[in-house]
């Protein structure tokens, strides 16, 4: 019986459901099947990143917004290849290392530094409009397999074309093991030798051009500026300046109160011979 009340007659036929054209309930239900089979049967190069002592803040001025962020330590940990499916289920379990607590007046292990606005021009011009990204990384220790560098390529994939971001990464006391994981050609082929990088005072930056630039510390930057007076946010030679600033700031405020005990004594001079005068 129909919804109208029309009786169905045996040799009418009724139209498949919408996506089922040519085949059947059964064989959708089957292609789905086989999808989720295939979902739980690939795996992807996981890598934890564990990041202690974080401390973050933002300062908003009119259009102009600047966000800095900086981390005591930082620990890479491979987990090599998990299934997606047990990822997305949350049955994979994910263990931290062990954080050891940074020494008091150590320079953070990572710092990030986001600044959007009209502000963001001195860097570049492209920097005004899509803001500018500026990254440093100090005494980091890290091994990274090849599936994992494979895999960073979809994950950062995007459905829109976006101008390139300007962009400063710094990197110091830093080094790299990259091991070979993927199959090899021939069954009888001898392990891979890691491949390890040692980087210290490197700075790797995207500006108007677009072009990445990979360059020392001590050389000139393409915006102009000399590299040895880039503002590193954690670089060597960082604690240096701070104690220097500071024992600039106390010299300062020791001048200050001498000059105003100087001009107390003055005033209480004129005092003696002029009750009334005021400044």
């Amino acid at each position: 019986m129909r919804p109208n009340g029309t009786p169905v007659h045996s040799g009418s036929r009724v139209s498949p459901a919408a996506g089922t054209e040519g085949g059947s309930s059964a064989d959708l239900s089957s292609s789905l099947s086989q999808s989720t089979e295939d979902l739980s049967q690939d795996s992807v190069s996981v890598l934890l990143l564990s990041l202690g002592g974080v401390t973050s803040v933002m300062e908003l001025r009119g259009e102009d917004v600047v966000m800095a962020t900086e981390a005591q330590s930082l620990t890479p940990k491979q987990l090599g290849n998990q299934r997606v499916m047990e990822l997305l289920a949350g049955l994979t379990v994910v263990q931290g290392g062990s954080l050891s607590p940074a020494s008091p007046g150590a320079l953070p292990a990572v710092c990030m530094r986001v600044e959007a606005g009209p502000s963001a021009g001195h860097y570049c011009a492209a920097a005004e409009g899509a803001g500018f990204l500026e990254v440093c990384v100090q005494g980091c220790r890290a091994e990274l397999l090849a599936s994992t560098l494979n895999t960073i390529g979809p994950f950062l994939e995007d459905e829109l074309t976006a101008d390139p971001q300007p962009i400063r990464l710094r990197i110091y006391n830093t080094s790299l093991t990259l091991k070979d994981d993927g199959p090899r050609a021939y069954p009888t082929a001898p392990q891979p030798v890691p491949v390890a990088f040692y980087l210290d005072g490197v700075v790797l930056e995207r500006l108007d051009d677009g072009r990445l630039t990979l360059r020392p510390t001590a050389s000139q930057s393409r915006d102009g500026d000399a590299g040895g007076q880039d503002k590193a946010c954690c670089g060597p030679g960082g604690e240096g300046k701070v104690e220097s600033l500071q024992s600039q700031l106390s010299e300062t405020r020791s001048a200050l109160a001498a000059a105003l005990s100087e001009r107390e004594r003055l005033l209480q001079e004129i005092h003696k011979y002029n009750p009334a005068f005021t400044l």
